[in-house]
């Protein structure tokens, strides 16, 4: 029997308040849960010593995170599923990174390891971020949060390529004139796309901004534009085996010829040279107007042959005076 001054109802009403601080406390941590959680695809809470973890999949649209599954052999998956969820190029660093001894190794508070890889995912490779740190209250245990960076670093790649391509376009600027059109191939798969046009060079022609043959598809186009008297001389010079060969033997490959633009002739000389980026190498084919140089070679032609013929008229009289 409860003593006179005991109150059964105040007892209650103190134990249901408890309960719902520790409620609220439990729904407050739920929610900075979820927002810390946004903008992770992944999170693996994992204890160093006896390698059991638990792995959360991360839903960024509607903020949830929920287990996905749980056990006692982390270390044993990491290097089993490396081989099957990881990029062979990405394999040996992720592989380095998660082993027992490096995972220990993580720096306590605000320490963080980070690395960049690609996961495969149905067979297609996509770049994330790895990000693994320490908890403060207890150095055994570590989190390791995924995001998905793919769209970050194609762009980035996209614009370190660009990047590039101007760079080599700047050289080849340099050192012959301006171009009419440069075009970036790919020496393997003859895959191309135009890196730059002028508008003329775009009107008269109309050519498409990327392709998958360029050899086959700049032929294909000389029989349209190139103007008759070249045509021949550029079908028997300009073929894949050719412009490789002369690239080898010299470092450039070069030609001038014709082509009818807005109905006129326009003399151009075309140039390709390899180039050597982060996707491999890369063929530069740049397309220069040549007219002037033409006309001040056919103009000083003419004034060589009028020389000539002024230098036989001299002689012709001379030849018929004594003094």
């Amino acid at each position: 029997m409860p003593g006179k001054n005991d109150h059964p109802l105040q007892e209650n009403e103190q134990i249901k308040a408890i309960r719902d601080r520790a409620r609220s406390f439990d729904s407050a941590y739920s929610h900075i849960a979820r927002a810390l959680a946004r903008g992770y695809i992944d999170l693996y809470y994992v204890n160093t010593d006896s390698g059991e973890f638990i792995e959360y999949c991360a839903d960024e649209k509607h903020g949830t995170l929920a287990e996905a599954r749980r056990g006692g052999d982390f270390y044993e998956r990491c290097q089993r599923e490396a081989g099957m969820y990881v990029h062979p190029e990405d394999r040996a660093a992720f592989v380095r990174t998660m082993r027992r001894e490096r995972l220990t190794e993580i720096p306590d508070g605000n320490g963080t390891t980070e690395l960049t890889f690609r996961r495969l995912l149905d067979g297609t490779p996509a770049y994330v971020r790895m990000q693994i740190t320490r908890m403060e209250d207890d150095p055994r245990f570590i989190v390791i949060a995924l995001s998905d960076i793919d769209e970050q670093m194609k762009q980035r790649r996209a614009e370190e390529r660009i990047q590039e391509e101007r760079t080599v376009y700047a050289r080849l600027h340099a050192l012959t004139g301006g171009f009419i059109a440069v075009y970036v191939v790919d020496p393997e798969t003859n895959r191309y796309r135009e890196f730059s046009a002028t508008d003329d060079y775009a009107e008269s022609f109309a050519q498409a901004k990327e392709g998958t043959d360029f050899f086959e598809k700049v032929r294909e186009e000389a029989r349209v534009f190139n103007h008759p008297d070249d045509l021949d001389h550029f079908l028997s010079v300009f073929t894949k085996e050719n412009v490789m060969s002369e690239i080898r033997r010299c470092g450039i490959f070069s030609m001038d010829y014709c082509v009818v633009m807005e109905g006129k002739p326009l003399h151009v000389q075309l140039k390709a040279t390899m180039t050597e980026g982060k996707e491999g190498l890369r063929l530069i084919v740049g397309l220069a107007d040549r007219e002037a140089q033409y006309r001040q070679k056919e103009i000083e032609k003419e004034t060589e042959r009028q020389r000539e013929i002024y230098n036989q008229i001299t002689a012709s009289l001379a030849e018929q005076y004594d003094t």
